[in-house]
């Protein structure tokens, strides 16, 4: 960046002189928003920062906004209002499948109870209402729960209990 500047002649004394602004731009800061994992089956959402002339991502796509449904390496490249570009890139991972696995007694005696546990997760929803790792069963019939993993993903299992008669 400076003034530039030249001076002429044409050999018979004449002189001819003129400068020049040079401007250097800096390359636009470039910063990838959005959840780089995503559930199982699902999609996450990448966003370029807004107010740039043009968008490339490395899959070609031109809008601001990238949907990814596929674990891998993502690349943004801007260009500003100069037509100087930035680049930034980021990681995309797919969350493993939660699978909760019910435990407890599932054969009880008239007049028992069980605890059923579906291990460690963030959130439960059992089929009874529960919002618990465990709950207390004494009737028969099936149990089932939805568990999260605090990042949306969810992952299901269901058992059922019987109730024997005492002899």
């Amino acid at each position: 960046a400076g003034t530039c500047s030249v001076t002429v002649g044409e050999g018979g004394g004449c002189e001819g002189e003129a400068s020049v602004e040079v401007i250097v731009n800096a390359s636009p800061p470039v910063s990838i928003a959005g959840s780089t994992s995503f559930c199982p089956g699902g999609a996450t959402r990448l966003e370029g920062p807004a107010g740039f002339a043009g968008y490339l991502w490395s899959d070609n796509s031109t809008a601001p906004v990238l949907e990814v449904s596929q674990a891998g390496l993502y690349g943004l490249t801007v260009t500003d209002a100069n037509g100087c570009t930035g680049e930034a890139e980021v990681e995309v991972e797919e969350s493993e499948a939660l699978q909760p696995s019910i435990q407890g007694a599932l054969s009880i005696c008239e007049g028992e109870s069980t605890t059923l546990d579906a291990g460690a997760f963030a959130g439960y929803a059992w089929s009874t209402g529960a919002a618990t790792q465990t709950i207390e069963v004494a009737t028969a019939g099936t149990y089932s729960v939805t568990v999260s993993d605090g990042g949306g993903c969810e992952g299901e299992a269901s058992v059922e209990v019987i109730v024997n008669a005492s002899p």
